[in-house]
């Protein structure tokens, strides 16, 4: 009964790995698609500009962001796909709304300023630099956009720095709401000077007791050394690692011109699991957590339930964020079983 279970879990996992996979194909497709379509727009203007009198042009302009917005949609739909739920409900489209009488505003309008919505752009540096919006994700809090023809993630806080002309500017999703995005840019001069270390230099933190040496740096991630074990982080992205019997958050708060902002939260509050096999289950935290596995997988992944809920795969490394401060890491993931801490940083 045991490996019957255990082979349904296999295809099923088999299956859903397709699935997402192809939704991912299809939603790069589709960003390709509206980035492709923001230039063919930005085109048609410049082209157009030379030749029509300045209310012909503001009209066509007005009639080619309506195309794009709608293209944009398009982008909302396909990621719907990957949701369990419906779609949410979204503002009308912006000919519905500039249909309303002056003295009648739209129905369930938003408060506050208005953002970009997909399919819309926004120009920093005199217009060396456009964010073309491909879609939003307010579940987690981000967007997908083109940045000067690059595809690119903008995560809430979390700035990119791209090349303008001889400079550089700081692109920074400032937050989501029904309005749309609210991105903000720093360029030239306005831009401060980059922090953090480079490829080649160390930084010592929580005391002297973990050091952490940037091996390599690229424009959204780093690669680092910490006390010697490597970890891979992107802009924003956290990891557990150990300190003698600490456990700590090592954070890579951002990136700037080649230059990482590393950080850490230490704690003793630790507690650490025996190696579990499959059908065991450890309970950690004094009762805060308590995690079962199903099934240890052999390309190193394991199939756990945290506190009774549904399954999921993990992999060594993986840290689940949990009530009060506390997170659930995979400490390592062993041929036939798995082994977990869980640390309270208060």
């Amino acid at each position: 009964m045991t490996e019957a279970v255990a082979d349904l879990e296999s295809r099923l996992n088999a299956v859903q790995s397709r699935l997402d996979g192809e939704l991912v194909k299809v939603q790069d497709a589709m960003d390709s698609r509206l980035a492709d379509l923001q230039g063919a727009v930005d085109a048609l203007v410049d082209q157009a500009s030379g030749a029509l009198a300045e209310e012909d042009l503001a009209a066509l302009r007005i009639r080619l962001e309506e195309l794009a917005m709608q293209s944009g949609d398009l982008s909302e739909m396909v990621a719907a796909l990957g949701a369990a739920s419906p779609p949410e409900k979204t503002l009308a489209p912006a000919t519905e709304q500039a249909s309303a009488p002056a003295d009648e505003p739209a129905e369930e309008e938003a408060p506050g300023a208005p953002g970009l919505m997909p399919g819309q752009t926004a120009l920093f540096a005199d217009g060396a630099v456009r964010v073309f919006v491909s879609r939003l994700d307010p579940g987690t809090n981000s967007l997908r956009a083109s940045i000067n023809g690059d595809r690119k993630t903008l995560r809430e806080g979390i700035w990119r720095t791209v090349a303008s002309g001889d400079g550089h500017c700081r692109i920074t999703l400032e937050g989501l709401s029904r309005n749309g995005a609210s991105i903000s840019a720093l360029c030239g001069d306005e831009l401060p000077a980059a922090e953090g270390i480079s490829p080649g230099e160390t930084t010592i933190l929580n005391d002297g007791s973990l050091r952490v040496f940037a091996s390599r740096v690229t424009e959204d991630a780093a690669r680092l050394s910490v006390n010697g074990e490597n970890v891979f982080l992107a802009a924003g992205d956290r990891a557990t690692v150990m300190a003698g019997a600490q456990s700590c958050r090592l954070t890579l708060a951002q990136v700037d011109r080649a230059h990482a902002t590393v950080g850490a939260e230490c704690t003793d509050a630790v507690w650490q699991s025996a190696e579990l096999g499959a059908g065991e289950a450890a309970i950690l935290g004094d009762g805060a957590a308590r995690v079962f596995v199903s099934l240890v997988q052999p390309d190193g992944t394991a199939r756990i339930a945290v506190n009774g809920l549904a399954l999921s795969t993990a992999q060594s490394g993986q840290t689940t964020a949990m009530a009060d401060n506390c997170d659930l890491t995979v400490s390592d993931v062993f041929r036939r079983a798995a082994q977990f801490s869980f640390a309270c940083y208060n």
